[in-house]
C-alpha cells in the first residue's frame, strides 16, 4: 500500500500511563503506514483510544502469547467517527501514521461495515457534534490550495519538502477539459479523497489487491502535512517558502479537515437517501478552481424498479460564468437536466447551447426527458454551512 507519510524510525508504542490492563501491556515495534487488526477496549478521558492489540509469540514467559494493550492518539475526525461508533471489544484496523513522539493512529472501516450517516439515534447524535467541531476548521479546497500555489517558492525538486509535494499536488490536478469527459469525471471522483479509508479497508479482504492511492487528493494531502511536521524548526503553525498568512500547516490540516467533513456528512448502506458528497479542485488558465458534487440515490418505488431514483447537484463558479448550478436527475429511465446562473447572460449562453448539449447527449445514447434554463441565486459553496448540510445537523431532524 502506498506511504502516505514518509519514513519514520521505528519506535516501540507506549504502553498506557496507568499500567496493563488483563491480558498485559507489551512494546511492539511499528513503522508508519503499518496496519494491523485490533479491538476497541476503550475511549479515555484524554480523547485517547485503548485498543488491544495482536499477540506476536514468543515472548518470555508466555507473555509474548497474549494480546497486549497500546493507548494512540486519533489522527483525523474519520477516526473520530469511527471510535466514537465502536463498541468495547470490536474489531477494527488500524493504521500508524506517527510513531513519535506519541503514537498515532488511523481507525479504517471494515468492508462491508454500516455507512457513517447511518445507525442509532445516539451514534448520530456524536456523529452530528463530531461534524460540527470539524466544519469550522474546515477550509475549500480550490482557494486553499490555489493560495498555496501562488505564495509558495519554487520548490526543489530534489527535495521531498511540503513545498514540493504541494506543487506536485497541484500540477497533477485535472484541467477543465478533462472533466468534461466522463472517464475523467469518474476518475477524479474516484480520488477525491473522500474513498481513501473505504479503498484501504476493502483491500485487507481476501484475495484483493491493494489499491493504487498514490494520486488520492487525500493521500496527497497527508504526505504533504507529513513532509512538512518533518521540517527542522517548524511549529504548529508553521509553513513552507512564503506561505500565506496563518502558516502553511493550518491550510493543510483545513483542506484535510474539509475532506473529513465531506465524508461524515455521507450515508451509507441502509439509509434512504443514500448521499455522497465531494469537491473537485481543477486547474484553470486562471488558477485553480472547485467542483463541488453532491450524489443521492433514493430507493426505488415502483414494482420491479432496481436502479432507484438518483439526483447530482454540480456548483462551480467559473469566471466565464458566475455561479452556476447543475441538477441531473434520473429516474424511471429518464433524465432531467436544469441549469440555474446568476448572470443573465450565463442564462442566454447556456439556453443558446441546448442544441449542442441535446446532440452530444444523443451521441451518448442519452435523451432528456427535460431540459430547463433558469436565473436565480446560487450557493457557491453548498457544504460549508452548517443549516445548509446534511440533516443530522438539524437537532429537530
Amino acid at each position: 500500500m502506498g506511504d502516505f507519510t514518509g519514513s519514520r524510525p521505528l519506535l516501540p508504542l507506549p504502553a498506557s500511563a496507568d499500567g496493563a490492563r488483563a491480558g498485559g501491556v507489551r512494546d511492539p515495534l511499528a513503522a508508519v503506514g503499518q496496519r494491523m487488526e485490533v479491538r476497541m477496549i476503550e475511549r479515555l478521558a484524554d480523547g485517547n483510544v485503548r485498543l488491544q492489540v495482536p499477540a506476536t509469540g514468543g515472548g518470555s514467559g508466555g507473555s509474548g502469547d497474549r494480546p497486549g494493550v497500546m493507548v494512540a492518539r486519533l489522527a483525523g475526525a474519520m477516526s473520530e467517527a469511527l471510535a466514537a461508533r465502536a463498541e468495547s471489544g470490536q474489531r477494527l484496523t488500524a493504521e500508524v501514521t506517527r510513531s513519535s513522539p506519541s503514537l498515532e493512529v488511523r481507525l479504517l472501516p471494515s468492508a462491508g461495515s454500516p455507512g457513517i450517516g447511518t445507525g442509532s439515534p445516539a451514534e448520530t447524535d456524536r456523529l452530528a457534534a463530531l461534524l460540527r467541531r470539524t466544519l469550522p476548521a474546515a477550509r475549500a479546497l480550490a482557494p486553499t490550495l490555489q493560495a498555496l500555489s501562488a505564495a509558495a517558492t519554487p520548490p526543489d525538486p530534489r527535495a521531498d519538502t511540503a513545498s514540493t509535494r504541494i506543487d506536485a499536488l497541484v500540477r497533477g490536478l485535472p484541467d477543465a477539459s478533462g472533466l468534461t469527459r466522463p472517464e475523467g469525471l469518474q476518475q477524479a471522483t474516484r480520488a477525491s479523497g473522500v474513498w481513501l479509508e473505504s479503498m484501504l479497508a476493502q483491500s485487507g479482504t481476501p484475495g484483493s489487491a491493494g489499491p493504487n492511492v498514490s494520486g488520492d487528493l487525500k493521500a496527497r494531502l497527508l504526505r504533504a502535512a507529513d513532509a512538512l511536521r518533518q521540517m527542522p524548526g517548524t511549529g504548529p503553525g508553521g509553513g513552507a517558502g512564503s506561505a500565506p498568512a496563518g502558516g502553511t500547516g493550518p491550510l493543510l490540516e483545513g483542506m484535510l479537515a474539509r475532506l473529513a467533513s465531506l465524508q461524515l456528512q455521507a450515508t451509507g448502506d441502509g439509509a434512504d437517501p443514500q448521499r455522497w458528497l465531494f469537491e473537485l479542485p481543477f486547474r484553470t488558465p486562471q488558477g485553480v478552481q472547485g467542483l463541488h458534487g453532491e450524489i443521492e440515490r433514493h430507493a426505488g418505488e415502483h414494482d420491479g424498479a432496481t436502479e432507484g431514483d438518483w439526483r447530482c447537484h454540480l456548483t462551480l463558479d467559473l469566471p466565464a460564468l458566475g455561479p452556476t448550478l447543475i441538477v441531473l436527475h434520473s429516474r424511471a429511465g429518464q433524465l432531467h437536466v436544469h441549469f440555474t446562473a446568476e448572470r443573465a447572460e450565463t442564462v442566454e449562453r447556456l439556453q443558446a447551447g441546448q442544441g449542442s448539449l441535446r446532440d452530444n447527449l444523443a451521441a451518448r445514447d442519452l435523451e432528456p426527458a427535460s431540459l430547463a434554463v433558469r436565473q436565480g441565486d446560487v450557493d457557491t459553496d453548498p457544504q460549508a454551512r452548517p443549516d445548509r448540510a446534511h440533516g443530522m445537523l438539524d437537532e429537530q431532524a
